[in-house]
C-alpha cells in the first residue's frame, strides 16, 4: 500500500503548483491592468482632457475591476504556496469573474463595433494593449487559477453587476441627460450608429453570453482538472484501503508541510467519501491522525538532528 500512496502523493503535491500558477497568473495581471490604466490615463491627459473623465469608460473601470480582483488572490497564492493547499473565497473568485467578464466585452466591442469606424481609438498604440493584451491576459489568468467553486446561475448574476451597474449610469448620462444637456458623450456608440433601444437589448444580450461563455468554459476546464486529479483512484478500492492512503496522504503532509498551520483537504476527502460511499468525517479523522503522524515524525526526527548536531560539536 506504501507504493499506492507515494502514487497519489501528487494530489497534496499539485496544491503547491496550482498555488504557483495562481500567483504569476494573478501578478502578471495585476501588473498588466494597472500599467494599462497609467498608461493610458497618461496618453487621455496629454490629449488635453480632463483626468476625471477618464472613468467613463468601461475599458477604465473593467481594468481597475480585474488588477485590484487579482491583488485580492495573491495573498492566497502565497500561503497556498507555504501550505501546499490553495483556497480563495467564493466571492472572490465572483470578483474576478466579473472583472473578465468586463474586459471581454469592452475587447469583443472594440474589435468589432469601434474598430470599423475608429481603428485608433480600437486598437492604436495604447488602445491595443488596453483592448486586447489585459483582456486576453485577464481572461486566461481567470481561466488558469483553479477554484473548487463551480460557477453558477447565481454566480454568473452577481458577476453580471457591475456590467449592468456601467450600463444603466451610461445610459442615464448619455440618453436621457445627453451631452448637450451636461451628460457623456457617446463614447460605445450607443444611440449614433442605431436608437439607444434597439442597441441596448443587443449589447446586454451580448454581455450575457460573454458571462455564460466564460463560466460555462470555466467549469468545463474545471471539470476536466478534477477528473483528471482523481484518475488514479480507481472504483474497485475498498473502504479499508482508501483509509489507509487517506491516513498516508495526512501523514506525507505532516512530514512535508509547515507543522504551525497545517490543513486538511476537505474538497479531496469529500470526494473520496462520496465516491467510496464513506463517511466524510471518518476519513477527515484518517488523515487528521495520519497528519498528526508525520507532524511527531518530523518533530523526532529535528529532535534527533539537533542532537547528533550536538554531539559532534563536543
Amino acid at each position: 500500500m506504501k507504493k499506492a500512496v507515494s502514487g497519489r502523493q501528487y494530489m497534496i503535491n499539485l496544491q503547491k503548483w496550482r498555488s504557483i500558477v495562481s500567483l504569476v497568473a494573478c501578478a502578471v495581471t495585476m501588473i498588466l491592468s494597472f500599467a494599462g490604466v497609467n498608461a493610458s490615463m497618461v496618453r487621455y491627459m496629454e490629449l488635453g482632457r480632463n483626468a476625471a473623465d477618464f472613468f467613463r469608460y468601461l475599458t477604465s473601470i473593467s481594468n481597475i475591476l480585474t488588477g485590484v480582483a487579482s491583488s485580492f488572490i495573491v495573498p492566497f497564492a502565497v500561503e497556498g504556496i507555504r501550505k501546499k493547499r490553495f483556497t480563495m473565497p467564493k466571492w472572490l473568485r465572483v470578483f474576478f469573474y466579473s472583472g473578465a467578464i468586463c474586459t471581454t466585452v469592452t475587447m469583443l466591442f472594440s474589435l468589432f463595433v469601434i474598430l470599423p469606424f475608429n481603428v485608433e481609438s480600437a486598437v492604436a498604440g495604447s488602445n491595443f494593449y488596453f483592448h486586447f493584451i489585459c483582456p486576453v491576459t485577464v481572461l486566461i489568468s481567470f481561466l488558469l487559477i483553479e477554484s473548487d467553486h463551480r460557477i453558477s446561475r447565481k454566480d454568473l448574476a452577481i458577476g453580471m453587476i457591475p456590467f449592468l451597474t456601467y450600463s444603466i449610469v451610461y445610459f442615464v448620462m448619455v440618453v436621457i441627460i445627453s451631452e448637450k444637456n451636461g451628460g457623456w458623450e457617446d463614447l460605445y456608440l450607443l444611440n449614433t450608429l442605431v436608437p439607444w433601444y434597439v442597441s441596448l437589448p443587443a449589447i446586454l444580450a451580448a454581455a450575457f453570453g460573454v458571462s455564460a461563455g466564460i463560466g460555462k468554459l470555466s467549469n468545463i476546464i474545471g471539470d476536466a482538472r478534477q477528473k483528471k486529479t482523481f484518475a488514479k483512484w480507481g472504483a474497485n478500492l475498498e473502504p479499508i484501503e482508501v483509509s489507509i492512503e487517506v491516513f498516508g496522504l495526512g501523514r506525507y503532509n505532516g512530514l512535508n508541510g509547515d507543522k504551525s498551520t497545517p490543513s486538511i483537504p476537505y474538497d479531496i476527502l469529500k470526494f473520496l467519501a462520496d465516491r467510496y460511499s464513506m463517511d466524510t468525517i471518518k476519513l477527515v479523522g484518517a488523515y487528521t491522525k495520519g497528519l498528526i503522524d508525520g507532524i511527531e515524525e518530523k518533530k523526532a526526527r529535528d529532535v534527533a538532528k539537533a542532537a547528533e548536531k550536538h554531539r559532534k560539536k563536543s
